[in-house]
C-alpha cells in the first residue's frame, strides 16, 4: 500500500478462536495480534468491530464469519482466507464494511449472500487491496450490489480518499451490480475476472470519481463499465487491454485521461485468467502463497517476498534463520523468544538437542517409543526448569539405529 506497508497483525502473539467472544476480544486488544480462526462464528447481530493492526486469518479450508465485520476508523488490518456471508441483515448487512479506515488488505476471501454489499468502503476509507477473492449469490435478493465505494454525493470528505485496489478477484453468479460503484476514489482494477450472467452492470464511475480498468476478462456479462451522472461531474473510465468476451450493451470507449497508479506491480496476460483466477481466488485456495511456510510468512511478516521474510534471514538477531524458526515454531521477530532450539546435531548414532529457555519456564523434551512418526505413543524423557541464559544439552542415547524424535 502507499504510504506504508500493510503488515496488520505481523509480530504480535498468535491466537486461535472458535468463538465470538474470544474474537471479539482479541481484536479489540491494543496492539498487533494475528487471530486465527477455526470453524464457523456467528458475530451476531450488530456491527462487529476490529481494532487497529490486526492480522483476521482462516485456520484451514472452512473458516467461516456469519454478520458484518466492521472496520472502523481502524488503520493496518488484514483480513485473509474467510468465508462471509449474511444473508440476515445483521450489523450493516455487509460482509466487511469499511468506515473511515485505512492501509486494509482484504484477501484470499470468499462473500456469499450479503444482504446489504458483500465488501463496501465508504466514509474517507483509503489505501485499500482487494485481492484473490470471490464474490457470489446463491439467490438474487433484489439487492444483489457487490462493492459500494462512496455512499452517498454529498459525502464530501471522500474527495482525494478512496484509493482501492481491486486484482485477481472474481465476480460471479448473481452479481447484479457495483463490482464496484465508485464516488469521489480512485481505483485500480486490474486482472479480475468477470463472469455474472444477467446483471445489469459490472463498473460505474460516477461522481468524480477515476476508475483504471486493465487487463481484466469481462465474459457473459452486460455493461462491462460506465460513466454515471447524479450530481457534479461525472466520472472517468480509462480502460486498457481488457477481454470482451460475449458482453452486451458496452458503449463508453473508456478513453479518458485518468490518474498515474503511484506503486510497482506486475500484471498477468489477460489470456490465461479465466482459469488463474477460478482456480485461486476466494477462501481455502491461497493459490501462490499456499505452502505452510509461505502462510507463516504472511502471518508474521505480511509479505513472502520481502527481505526480512527469506528463509535465511534472521529478522530478530537471535542466531535462527526464519526456516529454523518455522521448523520449531518459534517468533521470528522476536528475540526473547522463551524457548529457543540452538542446535539440533547428530552424535554417532545418538541426536545431541541444545536449547536456551527464559526465566521460570519448563520445557519438556519427549521421543517416540516406535519405530516411527506414525506412532503416537510418546513418553516423556526429560523435564527442566532453567533461568535466563542456561543452554541445555540433552543427548538422545539410542541403541543399534535411532529411534524418530519429536520436540517442542
Amino acid at each position: 500500500n502507499v504510504g506504508f506497508t500493510t503488515t496488520g497483525g505481523a509480530g504480535g502473539p498468535v491466537v486461535t478462536v472458535t468463538d465470538a467472544a474470544s474474537l471479539s476480544n482479541y481484536l479489540n486488544q491494543a496492539g498487533s495480534y494475528v487471530v486465527q480462526v477455526k470453524g464457523t462464528i456467528n458475530l451476531g447481530a450488530a456491527n462487529f468491530p476490529v481494532g487497529a493492526n490486526k492480522t483476521i486469518i482462516g485456520f484451514g479450508t472452512d473458516a467461516t464469519l456469519i454478520g458484518d465485520l466492521y472496520l472502523l476508523r481502524v488503520s493496518n488490518v488484514i483480513v485473509r482466507n474467510l468465508f462471509f456471508t449474511n444473508p440476515s441483515s445483521l450489523g450493516e448487512g455487509d460482509g466487511i464494511t469499511l468506515r473511515n479506515a485505512n492501509h486494509v488488505w482484504i484477501d484470499h476471501c470468499t462473500f456469499t449472500d450479503c444482504a446489504d454489499g458483500e465488501l463496501d468502503m465508504t466514509l474517507a476509507s483509503d489505501y485499500v487491496t482487494v485481492s484473490w477473492c470471490k464474490f457470489n449469490y446463491t439467490f438474487n435478493s433484489g439487492h444483489n450490489f457487490v462493492n459500494l465505494l462512496g455512499a452517498d454525493d454529498a459525502d464530501f470528505g471522500d474527495t482525494g480518499r478512496l484509493h482501492v485496489t481491486f486484482h485477481h478477484n472474481w465476480w460471479s453468479t448473481l452479481c447484479h451490480e457495483r463490482m464496484p460503484r465508485v464516488r469521489y476514489g480512485r481505483v485500480h482494477s486490474y486482472n479480475n475476472y468477470f463472469n455474472a450472467p444477467g446483471n445489469n452492470y459490472c463498473v460505474r464511475a460516477a461522481l468524480e470519481s477515476q476508475v483504471f480498468l486493465e487487463k481484466n476478462y469481462f465474459e457473459n456479462v452486460n455493461t462491462p463499465w460506465e460513466k454515471f451522472i447524479t450530481t457534479g461531474a461525472t466520472g472517468l473510465v480509462s480502460a486498457v487491454s481488457n477481454a470482451l468476451v460475449n458482453v452486451t450493451n458496452q458503449t463508453d470507449p473508456g478513453t479518458d485521461t485518468v490518474f498515474s497508479v503511484p506503486y510497482i506491480y506486475a500484471s498477468d496476460d489477460t489470456n490465461g485468467l479465466p482459469s488463474l483466477v477460478t482456480d485461486n481466488a476466494g477462501a481455502g485456495k491461497l493459490g501462490p502463497a499456499g505452502s505452510a511456510f509461505e502462510q507463516w510468512q504472511l502471518l508474521y511478516f505480511a509479505c513472502t517476498d520481502c527481505p526480512q521474510a527469506a528463509a535465511t534471514a534472521d529478522p530478530d538477531g537471535d542466531g535462527m534463520s526464519n526456516e529454523a524458526e518455522f521448523q520449531t515454531g518459534m517468533d521470528p521477530t522476536d528475540s526473547a523468544s522463551s524457548f529457543r532450539i540452538i542446535s539440533v546435531l547428530p552424535s554417532g548414532i545418538d541426536l545431541l538437542v541444545t536449547w536456551m529457555t527464559g526465566i521460570g519456564r519448563t520445557n519438556a523434551l519427549q521421543f517416540t517409543t516406535g519405530s516411527s512418526y506414525s506412532t503416537n505413543n510418546f513418553a516423556d524423557i526429560f523435564i527442566v526448569t532453567n533461568t535466563v541464559g542456561t543452554t541445555t544439552n540433552f543427548l538422545d542415547v539410542g541403541g543399534a539405529t535411532n529411534k524418530p524424535a519429536r520436540y517442542y
